[in-house]
């Protein structure tokens, strides 16, 4: 039976290889992280108007519309 931790052991040279971020890649990325909430908010927010839209301007009342 393998001890614990023995998959965490094997990853760990594969992580070491990867130099770390610069200063500036580490800003840029929390920046990213930091207003990744506020987009969601965005778009969840347009989402639901354009829901919102497209239930009060469709007629279901009339059925499908038939060509010919």
């Amino acid at each position: 039976m393998e001890e614990e931790g023995t998959d965490s052991m094997r990853l760990l040279p594969e992580r070491q290889n990867h130099p770390p971020l610069a200063y500036h890649e580490r800003a840029e990325f929390e920046l990213a992280v930091a207003l990744m909430p506020t987009a969601r908010a965005y778009v969840n927010a347009f989402l639901s108007l354009s829901r919102l839209y497209t239930l009060f301007t469709t007629d279901t009342a009339a059925g499908p519309a038939v060509s010919g």
